[in-house]
């Protein structure tokens, strides 16, 4: 059976993983092994769709797509950041390691020094402050 999976699709089923999260870990380990062959962009779709929509757990479970596959998107860093900044959550540090994976770091502190330069509001400016304190934390994701 071949199942077409979309972006759309692909954040449904990440949603309602987290909505049955009974810790166990192996129906999701699956799903990840399923999705492994989809182009990088209809990954990163979802789980940019996540971000901007969904609750910090949920957000934490299309996060661990993030560590789990080495995405590569050509979206631009603001573009990205215009659509998550107010919803994403504290605690989902995978999204700003993965723009340095996918960026680099000097181009991710240069974007993010030039947002809080920016009128923002409130909940922006404390989630831009939260990743650079992500990407400087001592010891943080060292084995990236």
């Amino acid at each position: 059976m071949n199942v077409e999976f979309t972006a759309k699709k692909i954040k449904v089923e990440i949603v309602a993983f987290s909505t049955n999260y009974n810790r166990d870990d192996r129906p999701f380990k699956k799903f990840l092994a399923t999705i492994a062959r989809l182009e990088d962009e209809v990954l990163l779709e979802s789980v940019l769709l996540v971000i901007e929509n969904e609750e910090p757990f949920t957000q934490g479970m299309a996060g661990r797509i993030l560590d789990e596959f080495c995405l590569i998107s050509d979206i631009p860093l603001g573009t990205i950041l215009d659509r998550v900044i107010e919803n994403w959550d504290e605690s989902v540090e995978a999204l700003p390691f993965w723009f340095v994976d996918n960026y680099g770091r000097e181009a991710v502190f240069s974007e993010l020094y030039t947002r809080l330069a920016m009128p923002l509001t409130d909940i922006a400016k404390r989630n831009i402050n939260t990743m650079k304190w992500w990407l400087t934390k001592p010891n943080a994701r060292q084995w990236r």
